[in-house]
């Protein structure tokens, strides 16, 4: 790492997102098999709380001790699947 007090532990997040159709015409058939996406995330955690986990996947760190965050996704909680530590 280039800052020993900056030391992120990258994670894996699986998770479950909504799967929109493009709103065409769809059989029962194609209802019926229809299922949420499922997502991996290759990030780090800024913070996590009960209804939701914000992760970042990039980060620059400034010569003053700054760092500054981005591609930020906040998770709800409730979609997590597992949260594995590299």
């Amino acid at each position: 790492m280039f800052n020993e007090r900056f030391n992120p532990t990258p994670v894996i997040i699986e998770w479950f997102d909504i799967n929109a159709t493009d709103g065409g015409w769809h059989s029962e058939e194609d209802i019926k098999k229809h299922e949420p996406a499922k997502c991996i995330d290759l990030c780090f955690i800024y913070s996590e709380s009960d209804d939701r986990v914000i992760t970042y996947s990039s980060y620059n760190l400034h010569d003053d001790g700054a760092v500054e965050y981005g591609f930020i996704t906040a998770i709800p909680t409730g979609c997590i699947r597992k949260i594995t530590k590299l």
